[in-house]
């Protein structure tokens, strides 16, 4: 039982760290797209 739980929290701190990657990356290519944004509309 406590292994299995051990199991599935290890699994969904896998699950969560992708999630937070894949957020830091979309944000990461909205701030280039905005700053992309600024300087063509701004020059």
């Amino acid at each position: 039982m406590l292994l299995n739980y051990h199991k599935s929290a290890q699994l969904n701190k896998i699950i969560y760290n992708d999630m937070v990657t894949e957020r830091d990356k979309i944000n990461d290519f909205c701030c280039r797209v905005f700053k992309y944004l600024q300087a063509f509309y701004y020059n």
